[in-house]
């Protein structure tokens, strides 16, 4: 068996160095030119404003907002939803970010008292509509209305009291349809610490009604900003709010 010529060796390790380094070179210069989706950062709200609009920042608007006294003064504070102009990615997916907005009116001008990035729920593709409805002040209390349509109805509706200098939920309702006709509903008065959960089966089930009342943990009133979003809060077993 007849060896190679040394030359030809040579030319052969020069040929798979110059092959290497050419991929190598590409290979840099695809990772330098790749980039990362930046996190979504929340814009800080102005502490002030002589009117709503004041607390709007740059490439936001006003999407929902409701007046009404918040804090027993007599003065008509407001409950703001401002909703991002352009879309972000969020959740993997691309929407446009929410913001809830609270600001007692002082006279002169408006003073925001919370500002929470995440509790309104955004339209998304795992939502057959916007899940958002609506927010109304009744006797001095925030309500935040939600409907969820995915196989059925699912409404949702939490009750924000102002008390201790911040802001509580003190109550909170869930009423669910199935497309199948099953209704279950459950109520969490956090102040008189109730809970009462209801079921209906549809005729054809020949099933009764259920219901069933329970006293909720003590200490169980939570601060609005202690939950991330609706739904994420456990607050026994497997009942969710």
């Amino acid at each position: 068996m007849k060896r190679a010529p040394l030359i030809v060796i040579w030319l052969f390790v020069i040929q798979i160095m110059n092959t290497q380094g050419t991929f190598g070179q590409t290979h840099h210069r695809k990772t330098k030119h790749h980039t990362k989706i930046k996190a979504f950062v929340f814009p800080t709200l102005s502490k002030y404003g002589k009117s709503i609009k004041d607390f709007v920042p740059k490439g936001w608007k006003i999407k929902d907002t409701v007046t009404g006294d918040l804090n027993q003064d007599k003065a008509a504070d407001a409950a703001i939803i401002l909703e991002c102009r352009h879309k972000v990615v969020e959740h993997g997916e691309e929407t446009n970010p929410r913001i809830l907005a609270i600001a007692f009116n002082t006279g002169k001008r408006y003073e925001l008292k919370l500002q929470h990035n995440t509790f309104i729920l955004r339209d998304r593709e795992m939502y057959d509509t916007d899940p958002y409805r609506d927010i109304t002040i009744s006797k001095g209390l925030l309500y935040i209305h939600f409907d969820l349509v995915h196989n059925g109805e699912d409404k949702l509706v939490y009750v924000i009291g102002y008390q201790l200098n911040d802001f509580y939920l003190i109550n909170a309702a869930r009423t669910s349809r199935s497309d199948g006709g099953y209704e279950r509903s459950t109520d969490f008065n956090f102040s008189t610490r109730k809970y009462i959960y209801k079921s209906n089966f549809p005729r054809t089930y020949g099933k009764k009604r259920k219901s069933r009342q329970k006293t909720l943990p003590p200490n169980s009133l939570k601060k609005l900003s202690e939950l991330s979003e609706p739904l994420s809060w456990e607050v026994f077993g497997d009942e969710v709010i």
